[in-house]
């Protein structure tokens, strides 16, 4: 491989395209966008870099209120009563284990 110069692929490099697909996609912009496409895709970008600029930072929302007694103790479901639909499915399922 012999030195490369500076710039040497700047015009034979387009985003992995091959020619027919370049003039393809112009083809189709021009469709689309009319005679002036360029200046159409131009004033897009524009647009889209000036919406991504950097923001100041919005202020912190209020502080969350305490957390409840529910979320910081420790759940334990042995401890509450089994309802009559619950004894009923586990009288289900150790029938069906036992079959």
């Amino acid at each position: 491989m012999g030195a490369r110069q500076p710039g040497a692929d700047s015009h034979r490099y387009l985003g992995a395209t091959t020619s027919r697909q370049r003039k393809g996609l112009r083809r189709r912009l021009q469709l689309r966008h009319g005679l002036d496409w360029v200046g159409v895709v131009a004033q897009a970008d524009r647009e889209r870099a000036r919406r991504s600029q950097a923001r100041p930072p919005t202020p912190d929302p209020a502080p969350a209120p305490a957390a409840s007694l529910m979320w910081t103790s420790p759940y334990e479901p042995w401890r509450e009563p089994v309802t009559p639909g619950q004894q009923q499915r586990n009288r289900d399922l150790l029938n069906l284990c036992q079959a």
